[in-house]
């Protein structure tokens, strides 16, 4: 499965999402410690490209778990991407 294809999903933002971005040997890195997100790519759009992805992913696995059925920390994160995203959703 391609998850970029699966993936070609937009949200739009109240709150930016910001990384650090570095590069390492041939490799660049982005990070978003706040909300415990990182990845990688062979170029600086890749890791970007795959930071977004990971935070559309967290966020759809998150976003409609009842309390009950998450931990404090997945709670406290859920919360945090829903002030980021306010009223907007997600659109395919």
């Amino acid at each position: 499965m391609n998850m970029s294809k699966e993936l070609r999903k937009s949200i739009s933002l109240r709150i930016p999402l910001t990384v650090q971005i570095h590069k390492l040997d041939s490799h660049w890195f982005c990070e978003n410690t706040e909300l415990g997100l990182a990845s990688c790519g062979t170029s600086q759009d890749e890791a970007v490209r795959h930071i977004c992805e990971d935070f559309i992913m967290t966020w759809d696995g998150l976003r409609n778990e009842g309390d009950d059925d998450l931990t404090l920390d997945a709670r406290e994160l859920r919360d945090r991407l829903r002030e980021m995203i306010g009223g907007s959703d997600i659109a395919g």
